[in-house]
């Protein structure tokens, strides 16, 4: 008998394995908020996940609210010295204030 495929299986994609670097209380916030949300949905939620669907929303909210409300953000971070890296290039786009 032919194994059945779940429909999860079929919408997963390939996951790429990236390390990322994080305070303590970052850490924390980050542990805190996967538990309010597994809390809300009543269902594990790691925060690979919730990280993934950060990137999807702040990716959907458009350039617009990229530099009015993330960038300034990252803007504190590199202040704070929390960073890793330079200013490196810029990839051919140009800073619109």
């Amino acid at each position: 008998m032919a194994a059945v495929k779940s429909p999860r299986a079929e919408l997963a994609s390939p996951h790429l394995i990236r390390s990322l670097s994080l305070t303590p209380a970052d850490s924390a916030a980050l542990d805190d908020l996967a538990q309010d949300a597994s809390d809300w949905l009543g269902w594990t939620v790691s925060g690979s996940a919730l990280i993934r669907a950060l990137i999807r929303y702040a990716r959907g909210q458009g350039p617009g609210w990229q530099r009015a409300t993330l960038f300034p953000l990252l803007e504190e971070e590199i202040a704070r010295g929390t960073t890793w890296g330079g200013p490196g290039r810029r990839r051919g786009k140009t800073r619109v204030p």
